[in-house]
């Protein structure tokens, strides 16, 4: 994983997206929140990617808007 990448989960570990999933209303945004709870959990873009049925590209361009 790119450098950038990780540090910028490094960086979001203070926040508890299992709870922001939850509380969630729109579809994507769930999903959003759920890799990022993948992420924490020290899986790799990949991993998340086919978990979620979503492009590692995708996953990439949620880490940049973050």
């Amino acid at each position: 994983m790119r450098e950038r990448y990780k540090r910028v989960i490094e960086n979001s570990l203070a926040f508890d997206f299992k709870h922001l999933a939850k509380k969630a209303k729109h579809p994507r945004e769930k999903t959003r929140f759920s890799a990022f709870v993948h992420l924490q959990a020290a899986k790799s873009i990949t991993e998340v990617a086919e978990i979620l049925f979503v492009t590692r590209h995708a996953i990439y361009e949620w880490l940049q808007r973050f």
